[in-house]
């Protein structure tokens, strides 16, 4: 192609190129992608841990109350506002879709009528 002409001057410089001044030791610019992938891993292993002690804590402490009270109307209450609760944080907190959040917030609630029919069986 050179011989040709097809090749333009600015495309494939005349004579030699210079010698790079890192030779020796040639280092790109910025993190590595080790690095870069370290620093993500870290960062996803604490939100995985955050949203699995959130998850603990609104299944739990629902539970807690209504355990702790003797009549089924304040059980009930205590899972609407749980279950309230639970649906705005997921979403106002997260980019999900609504019927994911509503998939969620159906499966919550499924959970606390469990445990308020299991807890009011006897």
């Amino acid at each position: 192609m050179e011989e040709a002409g097809l090749v333009p001057d600015h495309v494939l410089p005349k004579g030699l190129l210079p010698i790079a001044r890192d030779q020796d030791s040639p280092r790109l610019p910025g993190l590595s992608r080790t690095v870069a992938h370290r620093a993500s891993e870290s960062e996803q292993l604490w939100v995985r841990f955050g949203m699995a002690s959130a998850g603990g804590l609104v299944l739990v402490v629902p539970m807690l109350i209504m355990a702790n009270l003797e009549s089924k109307t304040a059980s009930l209450v205590t899972k609407c506002v749980a279950m309230f609760l639970f649906a705005a944080g997921i979403t106002f907190g997260t980019h999900l879709k609504p019927d994911q959040v509503l998939g969620a917030t159906a499966a919550y609630a499924a959970v606390l009528v469990v445990f308020v029919g299991t807890s009011f069986s006897t």
